[in-house]
C-alpha cells in the first residue's frame, strides 16, 4: 500500500477526528486485540498478519454503542467467540457475515462490533 492510499484504508475515525490503528498477527488471541482496540477508545482501523501467507486483511472496529443501528449487528457471544480464539479465525468468521454486517463481540474484558473486514490481500513489499 502507497503512503498516500493510507487515508483511503483509515474507515474508521474515533470521536476526538483520529483514525487510530491497530496491527495484529494472525495468531494473537482475540482478547487480546479487543484489549489493545479499547485503549483507543475501542475505535480502530484493524490491520491482521498473515506472516506465513504474506496476506493482510483490514478490518473496522467500534464500541457497538457507536453503532447508527445497533440491532443490525450479528451477536457472537463467549460461547461463538471464545477469549482464547485467534484474530485470523475471527476475520474469517466476519468475511462470511451476510452482506458485510458488523458483528458484535463481547468477551468478559471488552466487546467491539467488527466489519468491513476485507479480503485477503498481498502485504506491500
Amino acid at each position: 500500500m502507497a503512503l498516500t492510499d493510507v487515508g483511503k484504508s483509515l474507515r474508521v475515525t474515533a470521536d476526538d477526528g483520529s483514525r487510530p490503528i491497530t496491527v495484529a498477527f494472525d495468531h494473537e488471541l482475540v482478547s487480546d486485540v479487543l484489549h489493545r482496540v479499547s485503549w483507543t477508545g475501542g475505535y480502530s482501523n484493524l490491520f491482521v498478519i498473515d506472516a506465513s501467507e504474506n496476506l493482510m486483511t483490514r478490518a473496522s472496529v467500534m464500541p457497538p454503542e457507536a453503532s447508527l443501528d445497533p440491532d443490525s449487528a450479528e451477536k457472537f457471544s463467549q460461547d461463538a467467540v471464545h477469549a482464547d480464539s485467534t484474530i485470523g479465525m475471527l476475520m474469517a468468521t466476519v468475511r462470511t457475515a451476510r452482506d458485510g454486517v458488523a458483528v458484535q463481540v463481547r468477551l468478559p474484558r471488552t466487546q467491539a462490533d467488527v466489519s468491513d473486514v476485507s479480503e485477503p490481500e498481498a502485504l506491500p513489499a
